[in-house]
């Protein structure tokens, strides 16, 4: 599990959670737009650490029995886990063992980032466990792909989550998500896994590989896999001779072919451990579905005003898998040639604004949900206390902002 964690200085302390994938969590101030991180992975050369103890969370409940395809599997699962980063890592004192006084004084608030088709039920018992078993003074959620594009300046556009279990599509128009274009693709970081264990040959380090859990192989991966050009590449435009290695902290070093490297992207970028027969990407299938879905819909405002010539001129990949070499050059390329017309500008958002942490797109939807609940709070738009007491859960519903 990862947990990244932010320190802030604000008279408000709200804390972000984006809880949308199973082999980590992140948490954090909102005031902050630098994100420090611990990894329990095979990295090193990060700004700022906390202690290991801060955020293994295995001894009350395992983070992969909470989350399963980015919905919640188990509650009771998904509590154990906030209870280690609320009480572990953020320090706030259990209701049992909190003054009325000082619960006044201390005051709690949460702003959680929802994966895109998040049900109303899932949404309605996050809501109700912080308010009921966490006593928290203030809620917000807003769905990840609005997130993402906020955590670049942006009100409208296409945001592809490449994660670890999916990869997740949905159009935003002016600050909303456009529902009915929400598509899920089975594949993601685990595709890689699986295809380096079935068919790549690791050349060096491969008992070590071998060894290796299924997060930290994904880690590894993400450092050797490389997305081909175009279909028909086959490898050679981008070294397809030669190694691509990773050394480990400890100096051992995981080495495969580059032809192999390829092979790792193509299952990341195909969504497929078999990509002989599979050269067409699911994702940009996906994209293309959501936008024709979004013209379909004259409230979707921006996608439906603006035309198909404009509706890619923000395409923002982002995601743990996302940092993957040649991914966001192959998609922008694929979106050109197969889907947008000839007239379109096709921009494919490659990094974070120069003054954020160089990975912040691999949790950009964090990032997004940093700004957004602070911009919440501000205007006094998240869900109160009195208002959870007079609504019930269901006023988690009551307040989605979206098409």
């Amino acid at each position: 599990m990862d947990a990244y964690l932010s320190k802030a200085n604000n008279a408000v302390p709200i804390v972000v959670i984006d809880y949308g994938n199973r082999n980590h969590i992140l948490g954090g101030y909102s005031s902050s737009s630098m994100v420090s991180k611990h990894q329990r992975e095979h990295q090193t050369q990060e700004p700022t650490r906390v202690s290991s103890d801060c955020t293994v969370v295995e001894e009350t409940s395992n983070l992969e029995s909470a989350i399963l395809g980015r919905r919640v599997e188990s509650f009771d699962a998904l509590r154990a886990v906030f209870e280690a980063l609320f009480y572990e890592n953020f320090g706030w004192i259990k209701p049992e063992e909190e003054e009325e006084e000082e619960e006044e004084k201390n005051k709690k608030n949460v702003f959680i980032v929802e994966p895109i088709l998040a049900s109303r039920r899932e949404r309605e018992r996050v809501c109700q466990m912080l308010f009921e078993e966490f006593r928290v003074s203030g809620y917000a959620a807003e769905n990840a792909a609005v997130c993402a594009l906020a955590g670049v300046g942006r009100l409208n556009g296409i945001s592809v989550d490449v994660g670890a279990e999916t990869v997740d599509c949905a159009t935003v128009s002016d600050g909303k998500i456009v529902e009915s274009t929400c598509r899920r693709i089975e594949g993601g970081g685990e595709r890689c896994c699986e295809k380096a264990l079935s068919g790549t040959t690791v050349r060096e380090g491969k008992e070590i590989y071998a060894e290796m859990e299924k997060w930290e192989r994904m880690i590894v991966n993400r450092h050797l896999a490389r997305v081909r050009w175009n279909a028909d590449d086959d490898g050679k435009n981008g070294g397809g001779e030669g190694m691509e290695s990773y050394q480990l902290p400890d100096g051992n070093k995981i080495s495969v072919e580059t032809k192999d490297a390829f092979a790792l992207g193509d299952a990341l970028y195909c969504c497929s451990s078999n990509t002989d027969d599979d050269a067409n990407s699911k994702i940009v299938e996906a994209i293309q579905s959501a936008v024709e879905n979004s013209f379909r819909h004259a409230q979707a405002g921006h996608f439906f005003s603006h035309g198909k010539e404009n509706a890619f001129e923000c395409v923002v990949a982002h995601g743990t898998e996302s940092s993957v070499k040649g991914l966001r050059e192959r998609l922008g390329e694929d979106i050109r040639t197969k889907i947008a017309p000839e007239s379109a500008k096709v921009n494919v958002v490659a990094s974070a604004p120069d003054y954020l942490h160089e990975k912040i797109m691999e949790h950009l939807s964090w990032t997004g949900g940093a700004v957004l609940g602070k911009v919440t709070w501000n205007l006094n738009q998240q869900i109160s206390k009195s208002a959870y007491e007079e609504w019930g859960p269901n006023v988690a519903n009551r307040s989605r902002n979206s098409f």
